[in-house]
């Protein structure tokens, strides 16, 4: 995960972010997905890194899904444990609210799965 924005990589992200965001705003679109055909392709790291250069626009807010039912992997690569998930959500037994995180930076909200399903 990329947290300092002076690395060279970091760069990268941030053209990604302003192509992607130009793209969404000439189109009125509000939601992105990221998605591949095979394991180990970097999907992962590439929607978290996106999300947190998204977030740092100042005019974005971004949530970040974590819809990988059978094996998420966004929570621990940010270290974080959530209590409920959306998996939780979806079988009705918590609300929507309750199962956000603030994983500590602006205008971005993690919505993670707290375990895996196989």
């Amino acid at each position: 995960m990329i947290q300092d924005e002076d690395l060279p990589v970091a760069s990268a992200y941030k053209m990604l972010r302003t192509r992607v965001l130009q793209r969404m705003r000439r189109n009125n679109w509000t939601t992105l997905a990221v998605t591949g055909t095979c394991p180990e392709e970097g999907k992962t790291l590439t929607a978290i890194n996106l999300a947190i250069s998204m977030a740092r626009d100042l005019s974005t807010s971004v949530i970040l899904v974590d819809l990988d039912l059978r094996k998420p992997a966004v929570s621990r690569y940010l270290g974080v444990s959530p209590r409920y998930g959306i998996s939780d959500y979806l079988q009705g037994t918590v609300e929507l609210e309750r199962t956000l995180i603030s994983p500590g930076l602006d205008r971005l909200g993690l919505l993670l799965n707290e375990r895996s399903f196989s």
